[in-house]
């Protein structure tokens, strides 16, 4: 009988740590509070790994310039709450300011329009 609570409590305790190590993701939830305009600093320090340390970063993918405007693409794996699914979305900032967010394959035209080409050695973590 103890050894049976014994190996119950071991059991339990493991499945709790298992549920608690790993990386943390925003819920895709999360996307419903943004709106266009919203600042970067601002949208960075809402879902930065600061309030969240095990929390996965938005990580700026590219960056560049054209006509004088400064474009940054974002890009950060958000989860599911029904189904536990994670999917990469990308958030468009022009200027420090969000202009358009969605998954990758949704971007054909954003890649069109602003020539955008993907370097992930030139990667920055929030």
């Amino acid at each position: 009988m103890n050894i049976k609570r014994l190996l119950f409590v071991s059991v339990f305790i493991s499945i709790l740590a298992g549920c608690t190590s790993g990386p943390w993701y925003y819920y895709k939830s999360n996307l419903n509070s943004l709106s266009v305009g919203t600042s970067k600093n601002s949208l960075l320090s809402t879902w930065s790994n600061k309030n969240n340390p095990r929390a996965v970063p938005l990580v700026i993918r590219a960056t560049k310039s054209i006509n004088g405007e400064l474009i940054e693409i974002g890009e950060m794996p958000m989860m599911s709450q029904a189904t536990g699914q994670k999917t990469t979305y990308w958030f468009l900032f022009v200027d420090g300011y969000l202009k358009q967010w969605g998954e990758p394959r949704d971007w054909q035209d954003v890649k069109a329009r602003y020539e955008i080409s993907y370097n992930p050695s030139a990667s920055v973590n929030y």
